[in-house]
Parts: C-alpha cells; structure tokens; sequence
C-alpha cells in the first residue's frame, strides 16, 4: 500500500485523512508484527513447504472476496447493485481500465461468475463466454 491507495481506501470506505493514514500505519504495522513469526514459520516448514503454504492462503482470496460481498450486502446494508460496482467498477475506474474491465458490455470481454439469490455460483464466463467445467458451458 502506498500513498495514491490511501485516496482510493478513502473513497472507497468514506474515511477522512487521519482515518486514512491509520490504515496505511496498520499495513507497514503488519511487516513489524508479523515478519519474525513468518521468518519462524519458514525455518520450521523450509522455504519450499512455507512457499506452498503461502501459495493455498492466496488461493483462498476469491472465497474471501465472496465473504466480503456477502458482508457488504448483509451487515452494511448495501445493496447488491452497489456492492458489485464497489467490488468491480469502482477499483477498474481508480485503475484506469474501465475500456476492457470493470462492467458488463457488449463488445467486451468480461470475467464474471452468475449468481444466485444467495450469491452461490451457477456459472462462470471467462473472457465473455462460459468457462472449461462451468454449468453455463454444458
């Protein structure tokens, strides 16, 4: 995290600058704290075992994404509207990609996955037509 993303946390999450600035202190505050656990890891597990580790906690992303939609939508009360541009347009808008990413278009290639009322995945499109092993490409 550097200094143009704290403009986008500030907007994204509405916070003024001190509130800002606080959040960027506990992102440099996270290497302090948890740089001689994970150095402690590594020397237990070995450099491959702890790389193979880190490898399955960053896969777990996309399910992290999920929980944070559905905590958007069910503790903040954000509509779904909303939380998809918050999750999608928004950070495609901060980046400057908005020609090839960020909506739904005709003429674009979009990366979606179609949901249901509970937001349970009934398909995904890839590049904008359904994936390998997606129920929409059977």
């Amino acid at each position: 995290m550097n200094g143009p993303l704290i403009q986008f946390v500030k907007l994204a999450v509405k916070l003024n600058t001190v509130n800002g600035f606080l959040v960027l202190m506990a992102f440099y505050l996270s290497y302090l704290f948890l740089a001689l656990p994970a150095a402690a890891s590594l020397r237990h597990t070995g450099m491959n075992k702890g790389m193979a580790i880190g490898l399955l906690v960053m896969a777990r992303a996309p399910a992290d994404s999920l929980i944070a939609l559905r905590n958007t939508i069910g503790s903040l009360g954000v509509p779904l509207e909303e939380s998809a541009r918050i999750a999608s347009t928004y950070p495609a808008q901060f980046l400057a990609i908005t020609n090839y990413r960020g909506h739904i278009a005709a003429g674009r290639g979009a990366d979606f996955a179609d949901r249901d009322a509970a937001l349970g995945v009934q398909a995904t499109c890839i590049g904008g037509g359904p994936s390998a092993g997606s129920v929409a490409a059977t």
